[in-house]
């Protein structure tokens, strides 16, 4: 069932009850997701839930449902859920004739979250700048390790942009490999 049709039916989707090949296939999939998101310094269910709306069909839940495959609650998704909405990750979806809000990947999700890096980068370049201003009277020795560190940061606020624009050219071209 991957449309909206088929909801208003009354199908049910097809995680109400995941199969076994759901349990094998997706859910090491989502599960490792929330590790990494965990190692990133975000909640672990941020990455399972992010995860699961990667893989699911289809491609837009209900927190219910979402709570119901990763076998939480509903407060623990509808925060997450709200808070990458909040971060233009994921947006809200609307089913005619249902009063439930879905939500999915927001398909530019990854241009959002470049560039919230690009503005966290400029952040800590700022910082430094600052910092090394503060500090201007001690030695360049002294202050190595701050000119080091708005020094990357710096150079990384140049890059991304132009990374994305090349990844925005391979995506016109089709070539996303």
């Amino acid at each position: 069932m991957s449309d909206p049709e088929e909801r208003e039916q009354g199908g049910a989707a097809p995680h109400k009850k995941l199969d076994e090949r759901w349990r094998e296939d997706a859910m090491p999939f989502v599960e490792k997701l929330g590790f990494v998101s965990e190692a990133q310094g975000q909640p672990r269910m941020a990455g399972r839930v992010m995860g699961w709306l990667l893989v699911c069909e289809p491609a837009w839940q209900s927190v219910a449902e979402i709570a119901l495959a990763l076998q939480s609650s509903r407060s623990a998704i509808n925060a997450i859920v709200n808070r990458m909405v909040e971060f233009g990750m994921f947006e809200p979806v609307a089913v005619p004739g249902e009063r439930t809000t879905y939500y999915r990947i927001n398909s530019d999700g990854g241009e959002l979250l470049f560039e919230n890096m690009v503005n966290n980068l400029r952040v800590m370049r700022e910082l430094s700048e600052a910092g090394l201003q503060a500090l201007a009277w001690r030695s360049p020795e002294s202050n190595r390790r701050l000119e080091d560190m708005r020094a990357m940061h710096a150079f990384m606020e140049d890059q991304m942009p132009l990374m994305l624009e090349r990844w925005k050219a391979l995506c016109d071209q089709g070539d996303k490999a």
